[in-house]
């Protein structure tokens, strides 16, 4: 298994997403303010972000070195992706 960027950045990606469903809960179960600001900037921003970049590479890598790791890669950010595609805009 190769460590390229876009291993990176789908790691990147689904920490994210775990990390806002947390920090949402604990937010709410918390009362803290500031959740719903780390919330957004994560799902928003952070997330898109690094799924197209994540995804972009792994296609760059799959054509260039034809290896499975880099089409499974591509598969996990089309789902990351089609996931970000049916939440609706704050």
């Amino acid at each position: 298994m190769e460590f390229r960027i876009s291993t990176l950045c789908l790691g990147v990606a689904a920490v994210a997403l775990l990390a806002a469903y947390g920090v949402d809960a604990l937010g709410h179960r918390l009362s803290i303010s500031t959740a719903d600001t780390v919330v957004a900037i994560l799902v928003w921003v952070v997330f898109p972000c690094t799924a197209v970049i994540g995804g972009v590479a792994a296609v760059i890598f799959l054509v260039w070195k034809r290896r499975w790791q880099f089409l499974i890669e591509a598969g996990v950010a089309t789902v990351f992706i089609a996931y970000l595609l049916r939440w609706e805009a704050p």
